[in-house]
């Protein structure tokens, strides 16, 4: 029997402790072993740190408050993931191009406040 491979969100998920991860606890403690690979590692080194920058408010599935469940989006996953994505960059390119924006606007201050001090400097000197 081989072993069963677990990705890095079966991971986070027991290791967070987000919802269901008792299932994953039950499933991963009847197996002999278990199979992971390299970039599951670090992506799993990564997760903390990306879990301080982005924090994501928890959601509560429909299971968990006894509700039918939602209907689905009706794309496929990796349609979801490759939007998801293109959500996240977009997300991450604006927060920096702040950022850019507010380093930019504090010199373009510091500059204009030394101009203001020269011009205020002639204002008050005597006429001669």
């Amino acid at each position: 029997m081989s072993a069963p491979y677990l990705d890095t969100s079966a991971l986070a998920k027991w290791y967070l402790n987000e919802p269901h991860a008792e299932a994953f606890e039950a499933y991963i403690t009847r197996q002999a072993s278990a199979a992971i690979s390299r970039l599951t590692v670090v992506e799993f080194r990564c997760l903390p740190a990306r879990r301080r920058l982005y924090p994501r408010p928890r959601v509560e599935c429909a299971s968990e408050r006894n509700e039918p469940a939602r209907p689905q989006l009706n794309i496929s996953r990796s349609e979801y993931i490759r939007r998801a994505i293109f959500a996240w960059n977009t997300q991450a390119l604006a927060e920096q191009r702040r950022r850019r924006l507010m380093q930019v606007s504090m010199r373009v201050r510091a500059g204009s406040m030394r101009v203001n001090a020269e011009f205020g400097a002639f204002e008050d000197a005597p006429d001669t």
